[in-house]
C-alpha cells in the first residue's frame, strides 16, 4: 500500500508506475492522477514545447526505447558489442553500416530472440532472407553447384 502525493488516498501498489528513484520503487502520484494531469489542454501544450526543445533527447529515448523492447539491450549495451567485435561488421568486416539510414543493425535470432551480434545493413538483410529461405538458397546452392 502506498499514499499519493497528489490525490491523497492510499492505494495498492499496482495502481503506480513503477520508477526505480520512488519508495517501494514506484512513482509517488498514482496512475489516476497522472492521467487526469496528462489530460488537461495545459499539460498537453507543456509537452508538447519540452519535445519541440529536445528533439534531440525525444529521439534518443525513442531510438533506447525501440533497442530494449525490440531486442531487450540497451543501445549502450549494442554499442559495447559493437566495439567488442572489433568497430566492424561481425559478418563482413566492412566499417560502413550502409542502407537508407547509415545505420548498424542489431542482429538477433528470430526464433529465440537472442541478440548475436551487430551487423551492417547488407549482411543484415541477406542473412534475414537466408534464415527465412535457408532450404530454398541451399537447394538452389546445390543444384547449381554440382551440376
Amino acid at each position: 500500500m502506498k499514499k499519493c502525493s497528489n490525490c491523497n488516498e492510499i492505494k495498492e501498489l499496482i495502481e503506480f508506475h513503477n520508477d526505480k528513484k520512488g519508495k517501494y520503487g514506484k512513482h509517488s502520484v498514482c496512475k489516476e492522477c497522472k492521467k487526469e494531469y496528462r489530460d488537461k489542454p495545459e499539460a498537453k501544450v507543456k509537452a508538447k514545447e519540452w519535445r519541440e526543445a529536445n528533439k534531440h533527447k525525444q529521439k534518443e529515448y525513442m531510438a533506447n526505447y525501440h533497442q530494449v523492447n525490440t531486442y531487450g539491450i540497451t543501445l549502450e549495451e549494442k554499442e559495447t558489442m559493437f566495439y567488442t567485435q572489433g568497430g566492424t561488421c561481425a559478418m563482413c568486416f566492412t566499417k560502413q553500416p550502409g542502407g537508407t539510414h547509415n545505420k548498424w543493425h542489431t542482429d538477433h535470432n528470430h526464433i529465440t530472440g537472442k541478440v548475436r551480434a551487430v551487423l551492417c545493413f547488407r549482411c543484415n538483410r541477406d542473412l534475414g532472407y537466408y534464415e527465412m529461405h535457408r532450404e530454398k538458397c541451399e537447394k538452389y546452392l546445390e543444384e547449381y553447384d554440382n551440376g
